[in-house]
């Protein structure tokens, strides 16, 4: 049973790849060659599906180090539109990302109690946490297709009707959003 909750969360993460891939892509077009796509489906894969923890902000500087790498080399626009593309969908992936991995781990202490070293000696103990985390892949796939479903017609229209001085103000008006990850 294990292993068929390990294989849907496979899936679920990867869909969920997929899904925060095409918010990216409608939001700021991809570069040509479907070498870059390809490699830029799969770095988005490592990106969207990082870890954070509680007060690490190794985990929060790289993970926005490398989304703007990412950022930069795989999609085209100026590089305010891209740094937009930065301060707009980064809060949401780290939130997204913490709140899933954070509320699995709090529902898995207080269904069964167990530490993590119990867990690992204790099949029926793995077996509860893989489906916790699974429940969590889930929900985290639900959201970003919400999303999607929801800002699909506006991402779309947003980088040709703004100028850079517009982009300037989201920006600085979205700055509080870095402000509120990086000192919660």
């Amino acid at each position: 049973m294990i292993h068929l909750f390990e294989a849907l969360s496979f899936l679920l993460a990867w869909g969920y790849t997929a899904v925060f891939f095409l918010i990216l892509k409608s939001f700021l077009p991809l570069r040509k060659p479907l070498i870059l796509k390809v490699l830029a489906f799969l770095v988005c894969g490592f990106l969207a599906d990082s870890i954070i923890y509680s007060n690490d902000p190794g985990s929060l500087f790289g993970t926005m180090l490398l989304f703007l790498l990412f950022v930069l080399l795989f999609y085209h626009g100026t590089f305010m539109e891209k740094l937009s593309v930065l301060l707009v969908f980064y809060p949401a992936l780290i939130a997204i990302n913490y709140l899933m991995l954070d509320t699995g781990g709090r529902l898995f202490k207080l269904v069964t109690g167990a530490s993590y070293e119990d867990t690992l000696q204790s099949p029926k103990l793995a077996l509860i946490s893989t489906a916790i985390h699974t429940a969590s892949l889930l929900l985290r796939l639900l959201f970003w297709i919400g999303a999607w479903l929801v800002l699909r017609r506006f991402l779309e229209k947003i980088p040709s009707h703004l100028n850079t001085k517009t982009w300037l103000i989201i920006d600085m008006l979205i700055l509080s959003s870095y402000y509120n990850i990086f000192t919660v």
